[in-house]
């Protein structure tokens, strides 16, 4: 069984429009939160979710640079994103992937999401 992390990602936020790339103490704020996923020993995979629409070109080139997995998927269908990776990577679950998603702050709990 695999153990992993999908971070729902895109520059097109209503309330802070481009915050996952916002810099705080020169790093984007999704750098914070890829570093302490990467500190989880148990996770197999980490993958950045974002669109496929124009504005999120610059998520991945982020994670190009940073070197991280992209994946990118319909714009309006965030379920769809998450139903495509899960299916590609022959994950049992969506809602124990989705209940980590919102709760990635807390590097100890990403070891009970099995994929």
């Amino acid at each position: 069984m695999k153990i992993g992390a999908i971070i729902q990602a895109r520059m097109s936020s209503q309330r802070l429009p481009g915050k996952v790339l916002c810099e705080v103490n020169g790093k984007p704020i999704l750098q914070y939160l890829l570093e302490r996923l990467e500190s989880c020993k148990d996770l197999d995979l980490i993958v950045v979710a974002t669109s496929r629409d124009e504005t999120d070109v610059s998520i991945e080139e982020f994670c190009k640079g940073y070197g991280i997995e992209c994946y990118r998927g319909p714009l309006l269908n965030v379920a769809g994103r998450f139903k495509e990776i899960l299916e590609r990577d022959n994950c049992r679950s969506n809602e124990k992937c989705c209940r980590g998603i919102r709760r990635a702050d807390d590097s100890k709990e990403v070891h009970r999401w099995n994929w």
